[in-house]
């Protein structure tokens, strides 16, 4: 059960501890009075093995009969008193520092892995705040705090707890009247003694059990700090990266809505070109016997060393590097050029030591390496002109479909342990131009015999023929 432990000292009016009372001051001789009803108070259990208390001196008479004071609420009383009465004997007060953080400083946009790294922006440093004058329970707009002092800088209000803090309607006042408020927190000696030597050490020279509940900052005052922040290595640095994410950010929209522009022109390219006499006089003019030859004397001592002394000895090219493919025309060449090419390099020019290759690579290669001209608004995955709901990528599906053709003639294989990587083969046939399947050979000959070689759906035409070959 909580007891009295402070009371007034009837002599010279000081707020005093229960351990403030010598041990020959037992009983009534404390000269003390109950700081909350003001009936006289006895010392008890000064030399007592119990703790040493108050208690009211239930035989007087001089006080109206019926008054209900509790051990708690003279506590509360007497600290209030106590503190009250330094405060304004003193007329100063050791605050604790203030800080401003980054969301007061309005800096919102930084994670708060890197707000935790930052130095505090430090405006009201650990000091003595001297007073002019001070008021005790000073009203003001609306609320009375329990101090409220006067100072070079403003006023300074200051709220001690012990078992109420601060509401928030009071605090709301506070905001609107615009003076800082400081909160001392006396709720430890409630229950436990404190002298009033202790509580003026506290007050006069201590930061702890001190707290900030409000304190107005002007909007140059936010400025400061922002920059503060804002100047940081660690804000610096991030802000950098954020600039430098934000640019390329850009950048990767403007290379996009370039693409897109691309892919329209090219589905719009497409489109046009798809249809059957547009189709039929691309092919026609990319045929060119003459730059034909051109390329084969070119390259006969570097790329189609092999393959080029069977060009110059019988002056034709075999029918499998002369193959009509649906979209073809996304090598702005004589498909004998690119054909030969490929024909050379990944099967005929191979070692028997290099029997695999990688598909997948070969459009690079002829584009990169024999720098075989490119339409290259065709180059992207585009919507099929002729096929509903189907996509076309000609920059693969042209070299896949002549790979296809070679497989089908008996030069190259998918091997059975890269079915799930199709773009890997393997060379069957090396150094010759005879095809291994000649059956196939000669129904594929046959095929290009009775079908529309310019036709936009070769493909498909040939597949029908050619069907059990593609099984």
């Amino acid at each position: 059960m909580p007891e009295i432990l402070y009371g007034i000292r009837n002599s010279d009016e000081k707020t005093v501890s229960i351990d403030d009372i010598s041990n020959e001051m037992v009983g009534l001789n404390c000269d003390c009075r109950c700081p909350a009803c003001g009936r006289p108070l006895q010392a008890c259990s000064l030399k007592g093995r119990v703790r040493r208390y108050f208690r009211h001196h239930t035989e007087s008479t001089q006080y109206a009969a019926g008054i209900n004071c509790d051990a708690l609420t003279a506590n509360e009383t007497a600290l209030h008193r106590m503190a009250k009465s330094i405060i304004e004997k003193e007329k100063r007060i050791f605050v604790p520092s203030r800080g401003i953080s980054c969301a007061e400083a309005k800096i919102q946009d930084i994670p708060q892995t890197i707000k935790n790294k930052l130095e505090l922006f430090v405006y009201q440093k650990e000091a003595v705040v001297e007073g002019i004058s001070v008021e005790i329970e000073k009203h003001l707009n609306g609320f009375i705090p329990d101090v409220s002092i006067t100072t070079a800088r403003g006023e300074l209000l200051v709220e001690i707890f012990v078992r109420h803090k601060v509401n928030a309607l009071k605090l709301e006042k506070v905001r609107e009247y615009g003076a800082a408020m400081l909160e001392l927190d006396l709720s430890d000696y409630l229950e436990t003694p404190i002298s009033q030597n202790e509580i003026r050490e506290i007050i006069l020279s201590k930061t702890t059990q001190k707290k900030w509940r409000y304190y107005p900052f002007s909007n140059a005052v936010l400025e400061k700090a922002r920059l503060f922040y804002e100047n940081q290595e660690e804000v610096l640095s991030y802000r950098k990266a954020e600039a430098e994410r934000k640019e390329e950010a850009i950048e990767q929209q403007k290379k996009e809505a370039k693409r897109q522009l691309a892919r329209e022109n090219g589905q719009k390219k497409l489109d046009e070109l798809f249809q059957p006499q547009n189709y039929s006089e691309a092919v026609k003019k990319l045929r060119n016997d003459n730059l034909f030859v051109q390329y084969c004397n070119k390259f006969q001592e570097t790329y189609w060393y092999d393959f080029g002394k069977e060009f110059h000895s019988t002056q034709t090219v075999p029918f499998f590097v002369d193959i009509p493919i649906t979209g073809e025309m996304i090598f702005q060449c004589d498909r004998r050029i690119w054909q030969s090419l490929v024909f050379n390099r990944y099967v005929f020019g191979r070692k028997n030591d290099e029997a695999k290759f990688d598909s997948s690579k070969i459009f690079d290669v002829l584009v990169n390496q024999y720098r075989i001209p490119v339409d290259y608004d065709l180059t992207y995955k585009l919507k099929h002109p002729l096929s509903k709901g189907k996509n076309i990528w000609l920059r693969q599906d042209v070299i896949v479909h002549y790979l296809e053709y070679l497989e089908i003639l008996g030069f190259i294989e998918t091997p059975n342990w890269r079915k799930t990587q199709k773009q890997w083969k393997t060379v069957l046939a090396k150094k010759t131009i005879t095809p291994p399947d000649m059956q196939a050979a000669e129904d594929l000959i046959a095929t290009f015999k009775c079908v529309k070689l310019d036709d936009p759906e070769i493909d498909n035409i040939i597949y029908t023929y050619m069907k059990n070959y593609f099984m």
